[in-house]
């Protein structure tokens, strides 16, 4: 109790497929940052979910949004072709009540 974890996790990967390996070093930059995205994601929500155990509540907070916030400017693409293709637009239809 009251002690550190610490851990270190090393990830290795090949790429045989000569196509692929084409788009390696584009595609290893994407998924480090994803990866760090998602870590820092899971970090706070365990944080989170640490502090309320110890603060002996019982509600479970709802999980903020995950990526949402970084497509606001895809709503309105997504709302046009939902429109045009008949489909509802969810939340961002305005015409649902």
């Amino acid at each position: 109790e009251g002690g550190d974890c610490h851990v270190t996790l090393r990830w290795i990967t090949r790429v045989e497929h000569p196509i692929v390996k084409r788009f390696v070093p584009l595609s290893r930059f994407i998924l480090a940052r994803n990866h760090t995205w998602a870590t820092n994601w899971v970090r706070r929500m365990i944080q989170s979910e640490l502090d309320r155990r110890r603060a002996g509540v019982d509600e479970i907070a709802a999980p903020p949004p995950t990526f949402g916030r970084f497509l606001a400017w895809a709503r309105p693409l997504h709302k046009k072709r939902a429109r045009a293709m008949g489909w509802s637009a969810g939340k961002f239809d305005e015409t649902r009540d």
